[in-house]
């Protein structure tokens, strides 16, 4: 474990207290004094009681004060001793309580405190080493946390942050330093979308916390904020960031992937050094700069791409890692020093590849540090961290990303089958949609094949077809996956038993039909596993026990399972009655669908349709006469389908 040296971090803190006691005291008006005011106090045993409590009055401000704050003593302001959950006023003879004074709680045994929505700041060690102290929620009209405020609370488990917590331009070290730092119970933190800063170690040690996600109005987080977070897997960063500060997270041993955003251009020094498990890494068009030890000891990390913005890496930036390749996507190579380390390993152990667009403009630098520098190969497919199709009521997934060498994800795009503007409209249930990805080469060097395979291949190693590739005129490829976006849970599913299909009718119930007759033909590579109707001109599910109405367009779904777990080329595999259907996609999860439409005229008379072409399931379910499946073997009387067969259920109590 790497040592930190800070000699003058005694220095800076009296300092610190000193200055901000005598501009408080300097401050001070001859009508200024303190004043003992009740506070709120529930105990653990539920007993609702008054306890008395320490303010001070200065102008218009009042202070949470401390006892004794005048003699350096800072005897907390209340009885330290007092358990339960403390509820401070927020207001005090007519003013409102705006200020929590340096160590005003510090030690005491509460459980929980409720600051009043009037505090705007809360200042150094306020509630440190209050060990009991279980959850704390910073309300909204908070612009300032002082270092130390909540430090060594050893039982906190919940922060939530609503303040517009901000970088001051004066003392801006001090504000927001090791605010957090060594609750070491501490798991879960919410921040509101008003934060703005995170200062200097402010989760420093926070050895329980294990995800955090950054509201995208914080423009900057602190040295060392996330240092020895030894639990952290997940970091979302937020998108307006520009610069990882050093150490930032820097031994996070557990954390496993990092997504750095695209506004980021320095990587600082240690950012995620001894991230032992730190095994993707995705670093973005735009970076500049990769300082000294960046991701030093990180032993999992095998591959990574350097975009081609990157000028300069410097000494041991990726020095003692597991990397075996390093795709290099500049033409020209970013500055390194002739006789620095930065892909170092112990023993001399060279990585078996540099992939470049030139090798011969790499210089004999790069030669000490690998077996074989060798041509970059170009866009053969894409590598996503994730691949998560829509549920109805969200919004898009623009997490995609990609780790293909010599290829970035330039744009994701969600579009409605019809104008609309996904960046204010949610999904919505019965509708489709297409998922657009836009690849790029990394530089002009790189160009795209034109036989580029139609496929997504997930950061697991399994592929997703998508279902159209086009060559853009700008030098781009776009993957186009079709989605239709549904609650399965809620479809009423038919399932695939002994079903013949016919035309719509009026007055006809479809479920009378679908679960009575025989299929006649098989499809190779699908399996049917359930049928839905909707009313397209209303844009609904068809209710249980309904028929179709004169007039009225209907839609059939055909639900399928693809037997080669990935969906069919050029639509073929599943038709209806050897037709090809008006429409083919995917589900959220990994089944996929084919649309029938279907007009219901005035006096129409039925034609039959001799089969969906499919597998039988061959499950052993059991479903309900309208085509639900039922969770388990049923229990109640009743008529039941069960392999492709009637089944009456009676008893004989």
């Amino acid at each position: 474990m790497k040592k930190e040296a800070t000699p003058q971090k005694q220095t800076w803190r009296l300092w610190t207290i000193l200055c901000l006691l005598l501009s408080f005291s300097c401050s001070c008006h001859a009508d200024d004094y303190e004043l003992v005011a009740n506070a709120t106090l529930i105990t653990t045993d539920g007993i609702v009681k008054q306890v008395p409590m320490l303010f001070f009055i200065e102008d218009d401000d009042c202070y949470v004060w401390a006892q004794n704050a005048e003699e350096d003593d800072f005897t907390p302001c209340i009885d330290p001793t007092l358990r339960g959950t403390l509820i401070i006023p927020e207001e005090v003879g007519g003013l409102k309580v705006k200020y929590i004074y340096y160590r005003a709680f510090k030690g005491c045994q509460i459980d929980y405190v409720r600051i009043p929505n009037s505090v705007e700041r809360i200042l150094p060690e306020a509630f440190m080493n209050c060990t009991n102290l279980k959850t704390i929620t910073i309300p909204e009209n908070v612009i300032s946390l002082f270092f130390d405020a909540f430090a060594g609370c050893t039982s906190l488990q919940t922060v939530r942050i609503y303040g517009p917590i901000e970088k001051p331009e004066e003392n801006a070290y001090i504000v927001g330093a090791e605010v957090f730092a060594g609750c070491t119970a501490l798991q879960t933190v919410v921040f509101g979308e008003k934060m703005k800063y995170i200062g200097y170690k402010c989760f420093r040690c926070c050895s329980a916390l294990k995800s955090i996600s950054i509201p995208d109005n914080v423009t900057e987080i602190g040295l060392a904020a996330f240092e020895l977070c030894e639990k952290l897997e997940e970091v979302r960063l937020p998108s307006h960031l520009e610069f990882i500060d050093t150490r930032c997270f820097s031994q996070c041993s557990n954390l496993k992937s990092i997504n750095i955003p695209q506004e980021v251009k320095s990587i600082g020094p240690d950012a995620f050094s001894h991230c032992e498990n730190l095994s993707t890494v995705r670093i973005p068009e735009g970076v500049t700069t990769i300082k000294e030890y960046a991701f030093s000891q990180c032993s999992q990390l095998k591959s990574i791409t350097l975009p081609s913005t990157l000028t300069r890496i410097d000494n041991y930036a990726f020095s003692d890692t597991g990397l075996t390749d390093v795709y290099l996507c500049s033409s020209t190579p970013p500055t390194v020093s002739p006789d620095g380390y930065v892909f170092h390993n112990y023993g001399d152990r060279k990585i078996d590849k540099l992939h470049v667009p030139d090798p011969y403009k790499c210089s004999i630098t790069w030669l000490k540090w690998f077996k074989d520098i060798v041509k970059i190969d170009p866009i053969q497919e894409v590598v996503i961290e994730d691949l998560t199709w829509p549920e109805a009521g969200n919004y898009g997934d623009y997490d995609l990303y990609t780790s293909t060498p010599g290829s970035y994800v330039k744009e994701i795009m969600y579009t409605k089958w019809g104008p609309v503007d996904m960046t204010t409209t949610t999904f919505q249930k019965n509708y489709n949609y297409s998922a657009l990805i836009y690849v790029a080469p990394c530089n002009s060097d790189i160009t795209i094949v034109d036989d580029a395979p139609g496929y997504i291949r997930k950061s697991d190693g399994t592929l997703v077809q998508c279902d159209y590739v086009t060559n853009m005129s700008d030098g781009t490829q776009c993957y186009q996956f079709n989605i239709y976006v549904g609650e399965r849970q809620n479809d009423m599913l038919i399932p695939n038993i002994d079903i013949e299909l016919p035309e719509p009718v009026i007055g006809h119930d479809p479920a009378d039909d679908m679960a009575l007759h025989p299929y006649q033909d098989t499809t190779e590579g699908c399996t049917l596993s359930g049928i839905i109707w909707t009313v397209v001109d209303e844009n609904r599910q068809m209710e249980e026990g309904e028929t179709f109405q004169e007039g009225k367009v209907y839609q059939l779904m055909g639900v399928f399972t693809a037997d080669n777990g990935y969906a069919f080329s050029d639509y073929t595999g599943c038709t209806l009655n050897g037709h090809y259907p008006d429409v083919f996609g995917k589900f959220i999860t990994k089944d996929y669908f084919a649309f029938y439409h279907y007009y219901v005229p005035t006096n129409s008379q039925p034609t039959p349709i001799t089969s969906i072409e499919a597998e039988p399931v061959g499950s052993d379910a059991w479903y309900s006469l309208d085509g639900r499946r039922l969770p388990s073997a049923p229990t109640r009387n009743g008529i039941y389908l069960h392999k492709g067969k009637k089944v009456v259920i009676r008893s004989d109590k």
